[in-house]
């Protein structure tokens, strides 16, 4: 599964504003949000909020597969993943802008 929280399929724009994101597992991507969109183009932007206590294999908080995720003014914390990237994880062709936030107490054995 990928995505617990949500899953920004190809060809969607998730907008998402002062949303909490908590407790969440996902068994491959994105605890909290995955997304996935053609290069060069939004898959998600974030503004405000948390990502508090998700689980993923990779991406405990976001995975982002191709195109672009924005995240601004947001709070990461208490995330874990199995593999790699407590907060974030880019699979390839993923671009992010993280911007004002903040990644604490994330943790990931890789």
């Amino acid at each position: 599964m990928r995505g617990a929280g949500v899953h920004a399929a190809p060809g969607s724009l998730l907008i998402s504003r002062h949303t909490n994101f908590t407790n969440n597992t996902a068994n491959l991507y994105g605890g909290g949000l995955y997304t996935e969109a053609a290069a060069g183009f939004p898959g998600a932007d974030i503004a405000g909020g948390f990502f508090l206590s998700n689980f993923a294999n990779s991406g405990g908080a976001v995975a982002a597969a191709g195109g672009m995720a924005h995240i601004y003014l947001v709070t990461m914390t208490g995330n874990l993943v199995d593999a790699y990237g407590g907060g974030v994880f880019l699979l390839p062709g993923g671009e992010l802008v993280l911007n004002s936030s903040t990644l604490t107490h994330d943790t990931a054995p890789n």
